[in-house]
């Protein structure tokens, strides 16, 4: 919808309306790079008007930030020898292939943080790099490598019962990189999150809820019949039950 918004500005528009429409389309969608985006940036970056070219250029940059995209990364090679006589717009394809490339793929430019529950104002206002990377530490803050879920954020709103919140899921051990529409899962029970979400430099605390199941035998030399039963949980739920009424134990041979 707001493509098609911004496309008819670009038609319709002024001229001096018009050289804003590709950067307000790359600022929807900063470190995302859609298809349709793409698509039209491409567009706009070979029009013979040279600040709509060179605006068209730079989005193409914002929209592919840190994600080493490989379709925008080849149009952006095309891009450098279609402008190879233009200094100008050469210039910005310089730029915007190392905003693509930003930290060989490690960074972002996304204001959205904290599974995008949260706007950073001063990466809407500047544009403020920030690693894309999900790192997990022990509560010493030493590197805890653990397995974990990676797949496409799912919208559970609304939606009865427990449904997945991540689609295509892919396993990984932390760290690991995750994509502007990307949700990260922990895939043991061993450890707990002492955040809310699973994003960024994240705290993990060791689950006490996590153990194996284990019998308390009977003691041997025993002379009277005892009913014990233990279950242990991570030594942190301990059930036992005796019986109060002692009966000897009948020898074998004995009447």
């Amino acid at each position: 919808m707001t493509h098609r918004i911004f496309g008819n500005i670009g038609r319709y528009g002024d001229p001096s309306v018009r050289k804003v429409v590709p950067l307000t389309i790359a600022l929807s969608s900063v470190s995302n790079p859609q298809l349709s985006a793409i698509d039209v940036l491409t567009k706009y970056s070979h029009d013979s008007d040279d600040d709509v070219a060179c605006n068209a250029i730079f989005g193409l940059g914002l929209i592919g930030a840190g994600s080493n995209n490989a379709r925008l990364a080849a149009g952006l090679r095309q891009l450098a020898v279609y402008h190879s006589r233009n200094p100008f717009q050469l210039f910005m394809v310089r730029i915007a292939q190392g905003l693509v490339h930003m930290g060989k793929g490690t960074l972002t430019l996304n204001p959205l943080h904290t599974d995008r529950l949260l706007v950073d104002p001063v990466a809407m206002t500047v544009a403020a790099i920030q690693p894309r990377w999900l790192l997990t530490l022990d509560e010493n803050l030493d590197t805890l490598p653990v397995t974990v879920r990676v797949g496409q954020a799912v919208d559970v709103v609304g939606k009865a019962g427990t449904p997945k919140t991540i689609a295509g899921i892919h396993t990984h051990t932390t760290p690991v990189l995750l994509a502007t529409a990307e949700r990260a899962e922990l895939a043991t029970d061993q450890y707990d999150i002492l955040a809310p979400t699973l994003d960024g430099i994240c705290v993990l605390k060791k689950s006490r809820c996590f153990g194996t199941l284990r019998i308390n035998p009977l003691k041997k030399n025993e002379k009277s019949h005892e009913k014990n039963a233990g279950l242990v949980w991570l030594d942190f739920v301990l059930l036992k039950h005796k019986s109060k009424e002692r009966q000897p134990v009948k020898r074998l041979g004995s009447q």
